[in-house]
């Protein structure tokens, strides 16, 4: 027989206590809670954590592709105390217990649009509250972040070209991933921690597009190239955007993707590649001001609405207050502040006066929602500070 319309979670014998996530909604398992049901299309996230306090064990989980009549079952393994998840589509689903359980309980389970409404952008058990800000930095209860505004970009082709494939059902793990061992190693070192290698501990390899910013000018550049290049990285976000699908959507979807994970799921090689994306981008005169503007101005966006969600203490400390200071200084003095004004990224007309309002809400945010004052561009963020 064919399944409910949507997309259907179904737990079966979850124990007490597990703290369950469904995008950027927070449930706590108990007798009560028998699935979630009408998720809709698009890309969404499935995490788990057990154990411990949330915020100090590590989060496991899976992204899928919500479709039509499918199923994602959730069945709790005593044995390994770890989640067994499958997924099934096209409306065929041939696990009993998961039937069972669907069967039984579809009409009592919560509907993903009653988790918005209720829970809003809210996060219970010690997570950590993830909501808009209006322009001066208050959190009325009129404002939500939903989760389709912050993966609208992401498509099964970018989870697929990604993330690790765990089985043929294309279900993904997002637990223990990291974007390098190059990575591990250095993120480890500026947290004060051991490197990931010489614990032994394993990790999964992200395919994120690679973003060198240690290469100061492209191959074959000469002279005057050199220093051009070194300037403006434009060439080198070109070459990025060649390896994300072609296009500044599979750019902007990496970056979407980069940022969930990092603050989902608590990934410090995503916070870097998510750092390494934004400063690139603050440093491409040319994508900015030429026939790309329209994009730039586009992922400029994007990233205004992470910052406006984004954990106060992750970007403070994760991606580090120093270095967001350099790296938005240098934006804001490129576009709002440098002298003379005919030196600005733009020195008038309709895309320099977006550009510079998307900069200004930047501003502010760093301002009121993370306390960092004066990110006016006179701190020195040259390429040696890149990372």
């Amino acid at each position: 027989m064919g399944l409910p319309p949507a997309t259907t979670i179904v737990f079966v014998g979850l124990p007490d206590g597990i703290s369950i996530g469904l995008d950027t909604f927070f449930l706590q398992s108990g007798p009560t809670l028998h699935g979630i049901r009408l998720v809709g299309p698009g890309v969404h996230t499935l995490h788990w954590s057990h154990g411990g306090p949330v915020d100090s064990v590590a989060r496991h989980g899976v992204f899928f592709i919500g479709e039509d009549e499918s199923v994602v079952s959730c069945r709790w393994d005593a044995n390994s105390e770890e989640m067994q998840v499958e997924r099934h589509v096209c409306g065929q689903c041939e696990d009993v217990p998961t039937l069972e359980a669907l069967h039984r309980y579809y009409e009592g389970m919560l509907e993903y649009e009653q988790l918005q409404q209720a829970y809003g952008s809210n996060t219970s058990g010690g997570h950590p509250r993830v909501e808009e800000l209006d322009e001066h930095g208050a959190a009325p209860s009129d404002v939500r972040f939903t989760w389709s505004q912050q993966t609208a970009e992401i498509m099964g082709e970018d989870i697929a070209r990604v993330l690790p494939q765990k089985s043929q059902i294309g279900m993904f793990s997002a637990d223990s991933m990291i974007a390098t061992t190059a990575d591990a190693r250095e993120l480890d070192a500026q947290l004060g921690h051991e490197s990931k290698e010489k614990t032994g501990e394993s990790f999964e390899v992200l395919n994120f597009a690679e973003i060198d910013l240690k290469t100061a000018w492209r191959p074959g550049a000469i002279g005057m190239q050199r220093t051009l290049d070194y300037l403006d990285r434009s060439w080198c976000l070109e070459k990025v955007i060649g390896t994300t699908a072609g296009s500044m959507r599979g750019f902007v979807a990496e970056l979407e993707l980069a940022f969930a994970i990092f603050v989902l799921y608590g990934n410090v090689s995503c916070a870097a590649q998510w750092r390494r994306a934004v400063t690139l981008l603050v440093f491409s005169e040319t994508y900015a001001t030429g026939p790309h503007s329209a994009a730039y101005l586009g992922v400029m966006e994007v990233i205004e609405r992470q910052l406006r969600v984004m954990p106060s203490e992750y970007l403070t400390e994760v991606v580090g207050d120093k270095y967001v200071r350099g790296m938005f200084g240098t934006l804001v003095e490129a576009v709002c502040t440098g002298e003379p004004p005919e030196d600005r990224w733009f020195s008038g007309g309709p895309e320099g006066a977006r550009l510079r309002s998307v900069v200004e809400a930047i501003v502010r945010l760093l301002e009121t929602r993370y306390g960092l004052e004066g990110v006016d561009g006179g701190e020195d963020f040259s390429p040696r500070d890149w990372r």
